[in-house]
């Protein structure tokens, strides 16, 4: 005999309220598939024409228990909510009870739909299996979490022409922000492109692409100089910045991202930090970088760090670089050198970095690690890519500041841990270190203490982890380290092929 639709409600209703009393009164042992299964499946066994209403009414109540564990969230404190759990799709294996995916929700009530009206599956068939097959292209629980939906800083107004104190170990600096396109130089375009550049971005609602109101911000940082170039080759037709780094992100960007490009040098640099210099600079930004990728339809910004860096060497401009580029709001961070240059990747059909790297950081679970292209020494990373909690976890310092020269690379490509680090082996970074030569003498007594910064700096990981709720300190601190390197992982995460 079939149940009337109010029954049916009444119900849905009561396992409902229930379950919701059951999780408020205690939230630490929730275990409500089996149970809450058993209980449809006593209300519907004598109808014979109950297996569609039992998986949709399965399936809805499911939901509903990941609609009270959110609401739950409000009034927990992170830790105690950390240890809460549905089913084991739901959530991260390090993450711990962060919000269910956005990308599961878009599609929750296209799943109860199609299962009302059409329900094809064997009668052995659970709804969890409906829900993994269905959800199963995008399984990270902070999709679209993994930077803050409020927009980034007005650097114009906050960063521009602002000077800040040597502290920490790290020095002092001055900071200038080129907004070549809200200062009305150019115009970002919908993606119409008339130059024909690399790649056409069309304006896409960042909230269908990342499940965010906003698209991250990727800084890439570069330090450079003048020291030991001869006076007539002190233009962009012959630095590296110019011929090979600048022009390589042109050819290579993704879309659906924005870029702040942050050049550091040295206070009283010959080229620039010469008001010649730095016109000459801004003229090649606005004609070979901001012009053609805001008609493509990509936003980007320049910041110009002018750094007190009496040791003349990267050390001291880097960290400095990179500081602002997280005053500026930066959620991902690509440190290189003037005279790197980037490649599409060894893939069929060629893909740009910017997502692959981004989809990297993202399969850690929670993004703090490390990517690196493949180049350059085979042991180490000579370039690194890292979320915005690498400045978090190491107190705004991007490299221990007493290394200065050659071992910042050693450290980064060793402090994360085999299971953190990543040489993305299909994406090749050519440093063309013969352009310029070497440009600073290498201090090599910082060899010995790169050793205890290392051990320093996997405890401070290890303590922001466990403090965060993340994972506990010793699977950190027991962690090995590379080499060998772990490469991309293939599917979702990057989109690259299996």
């Amino acid at each position: 005999m079939s149940r009337s639709p109010s029954l049916l409600l009444f119900v849905f209703l009561g396992l409902t309220l229930s379950l919701s009393i059951l999780l408020l009164s205690s939230p630490h042992d929730i275990t409500p598939s089996p149970s809450l299964r058993k209980n449809v499946e006593k209300r519907y066994q004598t109808n014979t024409k109950s297996e569609n209403i039992l998986k949709c009414e399965t399936l809805k109540i499911k939901y509903n228990i990941v609609d009270v564990l959110q609401e739950i969230r409000e009034y927990e404190p992170r830790r105690e909510w950390a240890r809460l759990r549905c089913t084991s799709f739901f959530w991260s294996r390090d993450y711990g009870g962060n919000l269910l995916t956005d990308n599961v929700k878009v599609i929750k009530e296209e799943i109860i739909t199609e299962t009302k009206n059409s329900f094809s599956a064997s009668a052995e068939t659970d709804v969890d299996n409906i829900i993994v097959e269905k959800t199963k292209k995008n399984v990270d629980p902070m999709f679209g979490r993994h930077w803050p939906e409020t927009p980034t800083p007005d650097i114009i107004h906050t960063l521009h022409g602002t000077s800040k104190p040597s502290s920490s170990g790290l020095p002092s600096s001055k900071t200038s922000v080129w907004d070549l396109v809200h200062s009305g130089h150019l115009k970002v375009s919908n993606g119409v492109c008339p130059t024909s550049p690399t790649k056409c971005c069309p304006k896409k609602d960042p909230k269908n692409v990342w499940g965010n109101s906003r698209n991250p911000l990727l800084a890439i940082c570069t330090g450079v100089t003048s020291r030991g170039v001869g006076e007539s080759d002190r233009h962009p037709g012959h630095l590296a910045l110019f011929q090979k780094l600048m022009p390589s992100i042109v050819k290579t960007y993704d879309c659906d991202i924005d870029y702040l490009v942050v050049v550091g040098f040295d206070e009283g640099d010959p080229f620039y930090d010469s008001v010649e210099g730095q016109e000459e600079v801004r003229e090649w930004f606005v004609n070979n970088m901001a012009r053609p990728m805001a008609e493509s339809g990509v936003e980007v910004k320049f910041v110009m760090v002018e750094v007190v860096n009496k040791q003349q060497k990267p050390g001291p401009v880097f960290n400095a670089m990179l500081r602002e580029a997280y005053e500026a709001g930066a959620d991902y961070y690509y440190r290189l050198n003037d005279d790197s240059e980037l490649q599409l990747g060894d893939t069929s059909p060629p893909v740009s970095w910017p997502k692959v790297f981004i989809g990297a950081l993202h399969s850690f679970g929670p993004p703090y690690g490390v990517v690196g292209p493949n180049g350059g020494l085979p042991r180490i990373l000579t370039h690194d890519f890292v979320h915005r909690t690498h400045m978090e976890i190491f107190n705004g310092a991007y490299y221990p500041t007493p290394l200065v020269d050659w071992y910042m690379d050693d450290w980064v490509s060793h402090v994360y841990g085999k299971s953190r680090t990543i040489k993305a082996t299909k994406f090749n970074v050519e440093h063309h270190t013969t352009h310029h030569g070497q440009r600073y003498k290498v201090d090599r007594s910082n060899e010995k203490k790169l050793r205890p910064l290392i051990t320093q700096g996997r405890q401070m990981i290890a303590n922001y982890a466990e403090k965060e709720g993340m994972v506990k300190a010793s699977v950190i601190i027991n962690d090995p380290m590379p080499p060998p390197f772990m490469d991309l992982p293939c599917g979702d995460w990057t989109g690259l092929k299996c």
